[in-house]
C-alpha cells in the first residue's frame, strides 16, 4: 500500500494540551490520487457510472493547488515521433527518500 497504517494520520499534542489529528501532505496527495482513480474507474464502467463526488472534486482542486504551488520551471525536452503525439523524455529528477517519514507515521499510529 502507498499509505501507512491510519492513512498517514498522525496524532500530536496541540498548544491546548489535547491530542490533535493531522495528515502529512504527501499522504493527503496520495489518498486523493486514489480517490480520483476510483472515481474515473466508476465513471468509465457503464454498470457503476456516476458523477464525481464532492470528495473527488475536493481532491482535484487540492492536487491542482499542490501542482501549482510546488512545480518547478525545469525545461524538459519533447519529441514528436508519432505525428500529433508528444512524448516527454530525458527527464531526471531528484526524489526525496520518504522512508523516515513512513517509519515515524507507523510508529505514531502504534502509540495512538
Amino acid at each position: 500500500s502507498l499509505l501507512p497504517r491510519g492513512n498517514g494520520t498522525v496524532h500530536l499534542d496541540t498548544p491546548s494540551g489535547k491530542k490533535g489529528a493531522f495528515t502529512i501532505s504527501l499522504f493527503h496527495q496520495l489518498r486523493c490520487l486514489d480517490i480520483l482513480r476510483e472515481s474515473l474507474m466508476s465513471f468509465r464502467d457503464p454498470r457503476t457510472r456516476s458523477e464525481p463526488t464532492r470528495l473527488a472534486h475536493h481532491c482535484m482542486g487540492y492536487l491542482r493547488q499542490m501542482v501549482l504551488c510546488r512545480s518547478n520551471t525545469q525545461l524538459q525536452s519533447v519529441r514528436n515521433h508519432t505525428g500529433t503525439r508528444i512524448t516527454v523524455s530525458d527527464v531526471t529528477g531528484r526524489c526525496q527518500d520518504w522512508t523516515a517519514v513512513y517509519t515515524e507515521v507507523e510508529d505514531n499510529h502504534g502509540r495512538f
